[in-house]
């Protein structure tokens, strides 16, 4: 009799066990086809109930916590998961993303080098630390220090040279980025960003023609970007090549219509003394979201329309109203690249259409 009581005890055991493991299985099946980020978050709950040490659980519900932008919540799962899994960077990086997602950047950088500390010979780290300090906190010394310990540890790594170089550019040292960029070549030869960013920096320096070849290298690696073919259209606009600079206009219009490259179309069109066309170009441009109010302006100018011209230029500074005057002048010059005729008076000639129509109302 004990010994059939024990069989039974045994057999009621497996069933159980086999019942568990099929239901939790069904919950992960179940978790992982629901669309509806809440009822997902219950399943993943029920799954963390019956399997409270479940990395995998607390971080698939912790990216749901963050998609619902529940972000406490989610930071409490990613700090389960990071107990549960320490060595695996995935936690560290989910976390500091959802500081990111919460502009709470210091937090981000704390959490990274909490990784950085137990994990100092792993690129990673730094990697995302330089990240985090170039893309969200504009901190660019520190982040050229994290790119430049990422490339010590790993030396061919193109990408971090690739980020350190956009580090250089935003200090506007483009001779660094240019070496940093043709590392970057030097160990990924087919890479679209490398060659881009290198012609960004010649095009800086005027060197239009090593820019362009460096923006055609950049096309042939990845033919829908539609930025490089506006660099492109771009350089050849400030070597008054117009033909050539609306080629390419056409080219990334092609691929997205987007309001600067239809400004700068219009420059084009202006500068060729085609004025109907640049202004009809321009209202595309205001269709698609753009305020090209001072482009528009300087149309009327040459147009010796200048009442409108007026106009434009007082809904310029209207939308450009947090600057002062000296930073307006600034814009203004910036903005009229290709009104070559009265780049250098050009203040002066507003102040007199100030002066003759009145301020902005």
């Amino acid at each position: 009799m004990r010994r059939i009581f024990i069989c039974f005890s045994v057999a009621f055991f497996f069933v159980c066990f086999s019942v568990f493991a099929e239901t939790l299985d069904e919950l992960w099946e179940q978790a992982r086809r629901e669309p509806d980020t809440g009822k997902a978050i219950e399943i993943y709950s029920r799954i963390i109930k019956q399997s409270p040490d479940s990395a995998e659980a607390y971080l698939g519900r912790a990216k749901l916590y963050k998609k619902a932008e529940q972000f406490e919540k989610s930071i409490e799962d990613f700090n389960r998961y990071i107990e549960l899994e320490p060595e695996e960077f995935l936690g560290y990086y989910a976390k500091d993303r959802v500081y990111t997602q919460m502009k709470n950047y210091e937090m981000a950088v704390k959490t990274i080098t909490n990784y950085i500390s137990r994990y100092p010979e792993d690129p990673k780290g730094f990697f995302e630390r330089g990240y985090i300090y170039r893309y969200f906190e504009k901190k660019l010394t520190p982040a050229i220090k994290d790119f430049s310990q990422v490339i010590k540890l790993s030396p061919e790594d193109s990408t971090a040279y690739i980020e350190r170089g956009l580090a250089y550019i935003n200090l506007g040292d483009y001779d660094e980025a240019i070496n940093d960029f043709s590392k970057a070549i030097e160990f990924d030869p087919d890479n679209s960003i490398a060659y881009r960013e290198r012609g960004r920096c010649h095009k800086e320096k005027k060197e239009y023609d090593e820019a362009l070849d460096d923006f055609e290298k950049s096309v042939k690696f990845n033919p829908e970007y539609m930025w490089t073919y506006y660099l492109i259209a771009s350089t050849y606009y400030y070597k008054d090549m117009l033909e050539e600079a609306l080629e390419y206009t056409s080219q990334a219009l092609e691929i997205e219509k987007h309001d600067v490259v239809l400004e700068l179309r219009a420059n084009i069109l202006r500068d060729m003394g085609l004025h109907e066309k640049a202004i009809q170009e321009i209202k595309e441009a205001f269709k698609t979201g753009g305020k090209n109010y001072f482009t528009r302006g300087s149309i009327y100018f040459v147009m010796k329309e200048e009442k409108k011209a007026h106009e434009d230029f007082m809904e310029a500074f209207k939308v450009n109203e947090d600057a002062d005057e000296e930073t307006f002048n600034k814009l203004i010059i910036s903005r009229v690249t290709g009104l070559r005729s009265f780049l250098s008076d050009i203040k002066d000639q507003i102040k007199e259409l100030k002066r003759k129509y009145g301020p902005a109302e």
